[in-house]
C-alpha cells in the first residue's frame, strides 16, 4: 500500500534562533564510558587541554551567558568517579564538565516533532 502526499511549499522560512538553546547533562549509558571520557581528559597535557577549553569556550559561549558555571556543575555531577589522589587544574575540570554537556534546541524538538504531522489516514479517527 503506497500513499501519495502532496507538497504544497510556502515562502515561510525557519530561523534560527540561540535563544532557544538550553544545556543539558549528558551522561553517556555505563560508568566505563564516562571514566573513560575523564580518563581520556585527565591524560591531555596541559597545554593541550587548554587550548580544546579555549575552543569549547569560544564555541558554547555566545549561546550560554554563565557556560562555565554549566560545565562546573556537570563536572560536580561526575567527578565522584574521578579517584581522589588525582588533582586536576581548574581547566581540566570545566573541560571534563563540558564533555558531559548537551546542547538541546527546543525549538528544532518543537519545529519537528511528528505528532505535529496527521497521519495520511484519518478515516478511522471520530471527528473533534
Amino acid at each position: 500500500m503506497s500513499i501519495h502526499l502532496t507538497v504544497k511549499r510556502t515562502p515561510n522560512k525557519f530561523i534560527q534562533d540561540s535563544r532557544r538553546v538550553i544545556t543539558r547533562l549528558y551522561l553517556p549509558k555505563g560508568e566505563n564510558r564516562i571514566r573513560s571520557v575523564i580518563r581520556r581528559v585527565v591524560n591531555l597535557p596541559e597545554e593541550q587541554a587548554s587550548e580544546v577549553f579555549k575552543n569549547v569556550i569560544k564555541e558554547f559561549a555566545g549561546r550560554h551567558k554563565n557556560i562555565q558555571e554549566v560545565f562546573d556543575r556537570n563536572f560536580t555531577e561526575v567527578g565522584k568517579l574521578i579517584p581522589p589522589d588525582i588533582e586536576l587544574t581548574p581547566i581540566k575540570k570545566r573541560l571534563i564538565g563540558a564533555y558531559f554537556t548537551h546542547e538541546y534546541s527546543i525549538q528544532s524538538a518543537a519545529f519537528f516533532n511528528p505528532s505535529i504531522v496527521p497521519h495520511p489516514d484519518q478515516s478511522k479517527i471520530k471527528k473533534g
